[in-house]
């Protein structure tokens, strides 16, 4: 902590800060080019686990609607004590985000929480808040591997209570940010939408005023019947394959200039730090709106870095491309993560500079 502390103090974090990204940039450049060339990749470090397809609110922008409906199995604890005991022992892996749906639908989070703790996972929690009330907090507040809980909020009260379909969402949320604000790091986030652009600003100045000090931006994000039909090409996938809101409007009723000045009166609220996702909007803001950015940037995905495992123990590429690459219950990790199915959609995937219904996603890496 000292040496921190005398290298910011010096200024040498600057130059150490820009040595770090050139490597880290380097280090990503050799990934995707062997992912691109179809060969294998290291297994990362970190699992993205979605525990349960359930949720109790009803989301105009949900994308997991058709997959909600068919609900399928979930796994037991007794099934994901299993998986992630191996994944730590053979893989070394050290952290664990786990993400909705709602999490907390899953009457057994706490148990699961801590047989993480146990075997020295930290977790990271993503909720839409509704459900935190005062019992579970004091569960979560003696576990001590909860690395950050990102909150959702789309908008001041009635916006968001209509955005997310119940009337208890605002209310909720606001005491689930007041009951765990000072024991946890907090994110809340917005998906950018028609609806609610015009109240952005007045949403940043809530967070700070809740007392949140990270705020952060993604698009909505929907595809059309053509850019999914194109991408099931691409990958040789079914329908049933992807999770997408379907739209066949082409564009945003909002434009570039309008976000960057909206980001720019958010940057100015004191004690909240600010990021919109892509990070290559404010790069390329105006290709990134109009949906040409794979038509004219490099791109790569930052989820070809990640392990994603769904509710049923499979392992699936991201939030949208949900073909299952294999069963963690009756496979090794390290026999699909570099099988030939997993390798060659990645390899396709690059070499189309990703696939039509990513055009609107977060996930963007620039080569």
């Amino acid at each position: 902590m000292l040496i921190k502390k005398i290298i910011k103090k010096t200024g040498l974090h600057r130059p150490l800060k820009k040595i770090n990204s050139i490597f880290f940039r380097g280090e990503v450049k050799k990934r995707m080019a062997a992912a691109k060339a179809g060969g294998t990749i290291a297994i990362p470090k970190t699992v993205i686990f979605e525990p349960t397809v359930r949720c109790n609110l009803d989301c105009q922008m949900c994308y997991q609607k058709k997959e909600r409906m068919s609900r399928g199995k979930e796994l037991s604890l007794k099934e994901i004590k299993t998986i992630f005991s191996g994944l730590k022992r053979d893989y070394g892996i050290k952290e664990v985000s786990l993400i909705g749906a709602e999490i907390f639908m899953r009457t057994d989070l706490t148990e699961m929480l801590n047989f993480f703790k146990s075997i020295g996972l930290r977790a990271y929690l993503a909720t839409n808040g509704t459900l935190i009330n005062e019992t579970n907090v004091e569960e979560l507040k003696k576990l001590k591997n909860i690395s950050g809980i990102g909150y959702s909020l789309d908008g001041k009260r009635e916006l968001h209570n209509r955005i997310r379909n119940r009337k208890y969402a605002f209310d909720r949320l606001l005491k689930a940010i007041a009951l765990t604000k000072k024991d946890f790091s907090l994110t809340v986030n917005t998906v950018v939408m028609d609806e609610n652009v015009d109240q952005l600003t007045e949403v940043g100045q809530l967070v700070e005023e809740l007392g949140v000090p990270n705020y952060a931006l993604q698009f909505e994000m929907w595809s059309s019947e053509k850019e999914l039909a194109d991408s099931q090409k691409l990958f040789g996938c079914q329908s049933s394959d992807f999770a997408v809101s379907v739209k066949e409007n082409s564009a945003y009723d909002f434009d570039a200039k309008k976000i960057i000045s909206i980001l720019a009166e958010l940057r100015k609220i004191r004690g909240l730090t600010v990021v919109i996702q892509p990070g290559l909007f404010e790069k390329y803001p105006d290709y990134y709106l109009q949906g040409n950015l794979r038509q004219k940037v490099a791109l790569y995905c930052k989820d070809i870095d990640a392990v994603r495992i769904n509710a049923r123990g499979e392992l699936i590429f991201c939030p949208f491309i949900k073909k299952s690459f294999g069963s963690l219950l009756e496979n090794n990790l390290g026999d699909i993560w570099n099988g030939f199915d997993f390798r060659d959609f990645r390899a396709r995937l690059l070499r189309a500079n990703l696939s039509p219904i990513c055009k609107r996603c977060c996930r963007f890496g620039n080569e």
